[in-house]
């Protein structure tokens, strides 16, 4: 599960994420992360992995007076971005993500920088007599930092890799009769509560019957 409370973690600090019903949206469609019986993910388990420091390898525990310690484990972010999701929650910082450039880069927070594997981000620049988009990554210290690439060729790039990801013929059959075995299962399962519950009822007239 680590990658994905990381995925969470920075998708929350860089904006990808604009609050938390987002990120829960985001752990409930995950079928790796753990939910409730009822197939929930808890606002208050949510809350917890975007406050709790160990996720970026310092021990917290007031009643024992330690106040970010830093622990032996590898911590799955790193402490800046630890602080800027507390600034986020704290109504400090403002998220970086805005609507209207989502709008304009579909990709913006979902493709990563091939350097530093850390989420691009996107503008528009400048031209002489009009403006260009880009994607771009905003990590310093990164080889690539602030290096553009422009959108037109980074979206065209994935729309060919979803392209090449399209089922094949054999792999679309085998769906498919996946789906017909799956279909008659739960009707026979839909059958067999029919009968339970006609039989019951039948018993229960007879006994008002007698």
């Amino acid at each position: 599960m680590a990658s994905i409370i990381t995925e969470a973690i920075e998708g929350y600090a860089t904006g990808r994420f604009d609050g938390q019903v987002e990120i829960k949206r985001f752990l409930q469609a995950n079928p790796d992360f753990p939910k409730t019986r009822h197939g929930n993910v808890t606002q208050q388990k949510v809350t917890g992995i975007l406050t709790n420091p160990l996720y970026a390898g310092y021990i917290y525990m007031e009643r024992w007076g330690l106040r970010l310690i830093p622990a032996s484990h590898e911590a799955l972010v790193n402490f800046a971005t630890f602080q800027t999701v507390q600034e986020r929650r704290n109504g400090v910082a403002k998220a970086p993500s805005r609507k209207d450039l989502n709008e304009d880069f579909a990709l913006r927070g979902f493709v990563t920088c091939g350097s530093c594997e850390k989420p691009l981000t996107a503008c528009w620049s400048k031209g002489r007599n009009k403006k260009y988009p880009y994607y771009l990554c905003d990590t310093k210290g990164c080889p690539d930092y602030r290096k553009s690439i422009r959108r037109d060729v980074i979206e065209g790039e994935f729309e060919d890799l979803l392209q090449d990801l399209r089922p094949s013929a054999n792999l679309f059959s085998i769906a498919l009769e996946m789906f017909r075995d799956l279909w008659a299962a739960k009707e026979e399962a839909l059958d067999q509560d029919r009968a339970s519950s006609q039989g019951n009822w039948t018993k229960r007239t007879g006994s008002l019957g007698n």
